[in-house]
């Protein structure tokens, strides 16, 4: 198998955090990367940016980062997911916007100019990704999916609270009795559970029309056309991926059921359609095998679909990409991209078979696009799935406070207040560790506080784990030597995850060019050690926000090593 790895984004060149990655392939043959520019690692509400990149060479190179859509005082935008319109050329950037309130904290409010809303916005560039409009669709959503509840037995008084359109991609039904619709997957917070709903647009983008609602027991979700008039949906969930199909061009879905063989920690992915070169849903010129009534002629056992994933059913780590033939019912892992720590993943089939890959790299260091060229799925590029094992991974990586500063611009307390221990530990929320709690923040008061980011890992920068032990009941656990209380013990088969484990980046680390992280726990007269090496990169002046790649670190991504146990 032959692979081409990019660094699209690296954390403090141009911005200290990039996270959240989008992508599509236009119908000029342009490869499109959208993705958040974070002051921090926070996620929404923060004053983030939308940034974009452009690649005319199939994913080889890309130009230089261009803003989407800046954010301003406390306000920002992040989470994107791209929809293109192959008719009419039309790219649609989803994404949240907000201005003090998340996911968890939203009111169910429909006024638009609501600021205890979390928002549903959408970019639209009708000149290849260069430019951008923007536009509110949070009142239309919210009234069209508020009239959808009773169809799941939800009563009259029901409302959606949160509500964001699910990170990566959209996709378009390209023939039947669909021919043109417009899918993008949403999220949504009924009460206390969570629900996937599809919204559809049948006018290129003008109006939006929300489906029923997925679940409970869905999140971050992708769609992926299969054919004639059948949807597929597939979900993060914990410990497995879910799928449902809809036969009706995604407006109702059946139940949600495990997808065959796709670990899953609670962690976003994609599923998109690999159709045979020439198709009509490749881009590619020529003859085109794709009659659209999910019989392709290239393919006797039907559509085959690649679901990007981490292979694992507790830790974000292991990246693969697994593909089907029989519209998601089971997946075959196909290629590995990385054994380590990986986050978010969003995949695109490029012309000629190959595909890309857009994924959070390390906890969060970095984005890399993997250019996977044509062949990449056969037999002799397989490799099998790792599935629980022990393991320590980096999860993110968070400023650090300086050691001294002056008193920085006043910050709003978030309301409602963000307590993360409020969540389950399948509940991703990042939310940087400050002094005082989480606070919202302007720019010019991350700034103050943290100064102008830079590359690399600095002095006071908190490395957060979690690890996974062979042992079912921890009673001691040990990080460096010294005694440590996780945010979250969870206990799983016969082993046990720990999570928020945190070390700070010291002076020595730095000077090193290594920080060497070992976690001990201990469960009776048992003891299990895990180690990881992350490489620490000195801190230097950040280079031009308009161009922020660099080249990848030389130093290999930390991998843990064997686990011993010993009796103590």
């Amino acid at each position: 198998m032959s692979r081409a790895d990019v660094v699209i984004a690296e954390s403090g060149v141009g911005y200290r955090q990039y996270r959240i990655p989008a992508l599509a392939l236009t119908p000029a043959g342009t490869c499109l990367a959208v993705f958040d520019a974070r002051c921090d690692l926070d996620d929404l509400p923060a004053p983030v940016d939308l940034v974009a990149r452009r690649s005319t060479d199939g994913g080889r190179s890309f130009g230089p980062q261009t803003v989407v859509r800046a954010g301003t005082g406390v306000i920002g935008h992040g989470d994107a997911s791209l929809v293109v319109d192959h008719e009419s050329g039309s790219v649609f950037a989803f994404h949240a916007t907000s201005a003090g309130v998340g996911f968890f904290e939203s009111s169910e409010s429909i006024k638009d100019d609501d600021l205890g809303v979390l928002h549903c916005d959408v970019s639209v560039s009708h000149d290849d990704g260069v430019t951008w409009e923007h536009r509110r669709l949070s009142r239309d959503l919210r009234v069209g999916l508020n009239a959808r509840l009773p169809e799941v037995g939800l009563g009259e008084a029901a409302r959606v609270s949160g509500l964001f359109a699910a990170s990566g991609s959209g996709t378009q039904i390209r023939a039947g009795r669909f021919h043109g619709r417009l899918l993008q997957g949403f999220v949504a917070l009924i009460g206390t559970q969570v629900y996937a709903a599809v919204a559809h647009s049948d006018d290129h983008g003008r109006t939006w029309v929300m489906g029923r609602p997925v679940g409970p027991g869905a999140n971050e979700n992708a769609v992926v056309w299969l054919g004639g008039d059948r949807v597929g949906l597939q979900s993060r969930a914990p410990g497995q991926r879910l799928m449902a199909w809809s036969d009706d061009g995604g407006d109702t879905f059946g139940p949600l059921e495990p997808a065959g063989d796709l670990l899953d920690p609670g962690n976003n992915g994609s599923l998109v359609r690999l159709d045979p070169p020439g198709s009509v849903s490749t881009g590619d010129t020529g003859d085109t095998g794709d009659t659209g009534d999910g019989d392709d002629a290239g393919d006797p056992t039907g559509i085959r679909l690649a679901c990007t994933h981490t292979s694992d059913p507790d830790l974000r780590r292991n990246l693969v990409v697994s593909t089907s033939t029989d519209d998601g019912a089971t997946f075959t892992p196909a290629v590995t991209l990385t054994a380590g720590a990986a986050g978010y993943s969003v995949a695109q089939p490029l012309p000629g078979g190959a595909l890309g890959v857009l994924w959070e790299d390390e906890g969060y260091r970095r984005l890399i696009f993997t250019r996977l060229e044509p062949g990449w799925e056969l037999p002799h590029a397989a490799h099998p799935a790792r599935g629980p094992a022990p393991a320590l991974v980096l999860d993110h990586v968070a400023a650090g406070h300086p050691a001294t500063t002056s008193s920085p611009t006043p910050a709003w307390v978030a309301h409602p207040p963000i307590v993360a221990s409020e969540w389950g530990p399948t509940i991703y929320k990042i939310v940087a560790s400050r002094p005082g709690g989480p606070m919202l923040r302007s720019r010019a008061a991350y700034r103050e506080l943290l100064g102008d980011p830079a590359p690399g890992l600095h002095v006071n920068d908190i490395l957060t784990f979690s690890a996974r032990f062979p042992l079912p009941q921890v009673t001691d656990v040990r990080l460096d030597g010294v005694p440590v209380s996780p945010s979250h013990i969870v206990p799983v088969g016969s082993g046990t995850v720990l999570r928020g484990l945190r070390r700070v980046v010291r002076a020595q680390d730095v000077e090193a060019g290594v920080a060497l992280v070992r976690v001990s726990a201990t469960d009776g007269d048992r003891t299990a050690v895990l180690s990881a090496r992350v490489p620490v990169e000195l801190a230097t002046a950040s280079a031009d926000p308009a161009n922020p790649t660099r080249p990848a670190a030389t130093a290999p991504a930390p991998a843990p090593l064997p686990v011993p146990l010993r009796s103590t």
